[in-house]
């Protein structure tokens, strides 16, 4: 996102409810318009407290290794965090902006 910078970062909640008759399990990937910031943009999803990815904007592009499960009716809040690190390269980040979409995966359990 633009205005983000070195020492700056996103941390923001949403609220996720399971609307359906039983139990869900949920993944997560994003969706981003260029790779610009897939090496230097750290990303953290932490659904209920517990963090299910903790890397790179481009590792999440294939999707985070760890899930959750919502049972019937339950909610919870995932919170998403994104970074650049004090040392990530002037180079890879200076001027350039990202549009990224969390996507939610469901798969009835």
């Amino acid at each position: 996102h633009g205005g983000y910078g070195v020492g700056a970062g996103l941390d923001v909640g949403t609220t996720v409810q399971n609307a359906a008759g039983g139990p869900v399990l949920i993944g997560l990937r994003v969706v981003a318009a260029t790779s610009e910031l897939d090496r230097v943009l750290v990303v953290r999803v932490a659904p209920g407290g517990v963090p299910v990815f903790d890397g790179t904007l481009g590792g999440l592009r294939a999707g985070a290794p760890g899930r959750f499960e919502l049972a019937s009716h339950e909610s919870t809040e995932v919170v998403v965090q994104a970074w650049i690190p004090p040392a990530a390269d002037e180079e890879l980040w200076r001027g350039r902006m990202e549009n990224v979409r969390l996507i939610y995966m469901t798969k009835a359990d």
